[in-house]
């Protein structure tokens, strides 16, 4: 047996208007940094295109000769050399078999390209060797001075351990 105390409000109420709620898109958070290609557009760029020799252009299902369709962008290192550095733009050719395209056969092939020292990164070999030898330079020079203080301690390390080219 309902008592109809609580009632009022479903009874008053005008069920066929109903108010859509608004739904708010989320807002997407982006890591707020610098642009890479403004802090290097005033460095000289170089492009290096990795490309299969011509006696290698052949098919490894129909033997067929394949042809070049374009080159894709993989990613852009600093290449340093002391007291030269350039952005070294990687690109790597595409080539398509095109009697394997009209058999239906996966017909596109890329040549082999040797993967970065860090990922996502404009690190090279050469950039990391150089930071890595100025750090452990500078970090040796502060010790010898601060810490230990004496002069031959410090020549007699150099001359033992010699750093440099």
């Amino acid at each position: 047996m309902a008592l109809g105390l609580f009632n009022a409000a479903e009874v008053t109420k005008d069920f066929t208007v109903l108010q859509p709620v608004p739904f708010e898109e989320p807002v997407k958070r982006t890591r707020s940094g610098y642009k890479r290609k403004a802090a290097f557009k005033n460095i000289p760029q170089q492009d290096q295109v990795y490309k299969i020799e011509e006696t290698q252009r052949n098919c490894p299902k129909c033997g067929d000769n394949i042809s070049v369709v374009g080159k894709k962008f993989l990613r852009s290192e600093i290449k340093y050399i002391p007291a030269e550095i350039s952005i070294v733009n990687i690109y790597q050719e595409t080539y398509e078999c095109r009697k394997c395209k009209k058999e239906g056969l996966p017909s596109f092939f890329n040549p082999y390209t040797p993967e970065p020292v860090l990922q996502h990164s404009y690190a090279t070999a050469s950039s990391v060797a150089w930071t890595m030898y100025q750090n452990l330079y500078k970090q040796f020079h502060y010790i010898a001075k601060k810490k230990i203080g004496s002069r031959w301690v410090f020549q007699s390390a150099v001359q033992h351990y010699p750093i440099g080219y």
